[in-house]
């Protein structure tokens, strides 16, 4: 944050997902929405969450310089497009608007070295942004079985991961295995350029990935899952939210 005062806490931008309530001046009305676990999970780590909705795609720069971190969060799926893909008629809730800005946001905060996490929508932004592909749809996976319709349910439904012990992800969790949910149907495919996999799921879906290349300022600590950790419930998953607040701080404090 060169040229600006120090904070002592650190701001944490978070995505939004534009989807339709019903409101008293709109039947549906658009909304940018985020689950409360997002803010609360921020919280709870020190963090003070920002809101980054879509704007024009040259403002991601400036975005990225008003805050210490970088979440992207759920939401609809990709349009096949973004990755160069024939649109199988299998993806749902697309907005190329919402595509294009988090594709642009991963990409300043890689030239920022802006600390980054990214959350099921957010790991398959990563993997796009880089080059990447994703599978359109993974519903006939051993692991992956078609999402619920009753939210309980979908929430509730865990398949185990397995995580390896020298990467980033399983220092910050300090586990090798565990059982995560699993709401989601698409998947990274073709990984993009400096990605490795660091947690997969029996049926061989990648859960986790991390990025070991280089960005024009060092080492980007990138980091991605596939599963939801701000609805899981659990202390384990807050150590990803706290080691990403702990990675902005020091940002802030260093005047980056």
């Amino acid at each position: 944050m060169s040229g600006n005062k120090r904070r002592s806490r650190p701001r944490i931008g978070l995505t939004p997902w534009k989807r339709p309530v019903h409101t008293i001046v709109g039947d549906p009305e658009q909304l940018f929405t985020l689950a409360e676990e997002y803010v609360e999970s921020v919280r709870i780590a020190g963090g003070i969450p920002i809101i980054l909705p879509p704007a024009p795609l040259r403002a991601a720069p400036e975005a990225v310089a008003a805050i210490d971190a970088l979440v992207l969060t759920g939401g609809g799926d990709f349009s096949p497009s973004s990755y160069t893909r024939t649109d199988e008629g299998l993806s749902a809730d697309i907005d190329p608007q919402e595509d294009a800005w988090d594709v642009a946001l991963t990409l300043a905060a890689r030239d920022a070295n802006l600390p980054f996490f990214g959350i099921c929508r957010g790991m398959q932004a990563l993997n796009i942004a880089l080059g990447g592909t994703l599978h359109q749809d993974i519903s006939d996976r051993a692991n992956h079985p078609p999402i619920p319709n009753v939210p309980a349910d979908a929430v509730a439904f865990r398949h185990p991961v397995t995580i390896q012990p020298e990467s980033r992800l399983g220092q910050i969790l300090g586990v090798t295995e565990r059982s995560v949910n699993s709401i989601h149907h698409q998947a990274v495919d073709r990984l993009g350029e400096g990605l490795a996999a660091v947690a997969h799921a029996p049926d061989g879906t990648i859960e986790g990935i991390e990025y070991n290349g280089s960005s024009p300022r060092g080492r980007w600590g990138a980091l991605a899952v596939q599963w939801h950790p701000e609805r899981m419930g659990h202390d384990l998953d807050q150590r990803i939210f706290d080691a990403l607040v702990r990675a902005a701080g020091r940002r802030s404090l260093n005047g980056d």
